[in-house]
This record gives structure tokens, sequence and C-alpha cells, in this order.
């Protein structure tokens, strides 16, 4: 979450990858939580996946 805040609201799979070094399984797991907590929101689809702070 602090990631987010500092990047205007704003994470990708990949920055939380790099931050908890995990891989991209466990990063989407960790982003999916957030998102069914209603914590973040996803926007795009595919590569261009972003996701917002709520």
């Amino acid at each position: 979450m602090k990631l987010a805040k500092q990047n205007d609201g704003v994470i990708t799979k990949r920055d939380v990858e790099q931050l908890l070094h995990v891989g991209d399984k466990q990063a989407y797991r960790k982003i999916l939580k957030l998102v069914q907590e209603g914590k973040l929101e996803k926007v795009g689809a595919g590569r261009a996946t972003r996701y917002l702070l709520v």
C-alpha cells in the first residue's frame, strides 16, 4: 500500500514482485486479496493492468 501511495496511487504486479522478492503468481495472489478486500481497483488488462488505491 505504501508503494502505491508513493506512485500516485498506482501499482503493478511487477512492482509487487520486485518489492517483496516473490514470483509473479504470488504477487498476483497478494494483489487479488487486496482487490477482494476493496483496497485496490483493477484497471486495464494483460500487460497494461494497473491497480489503483481505492
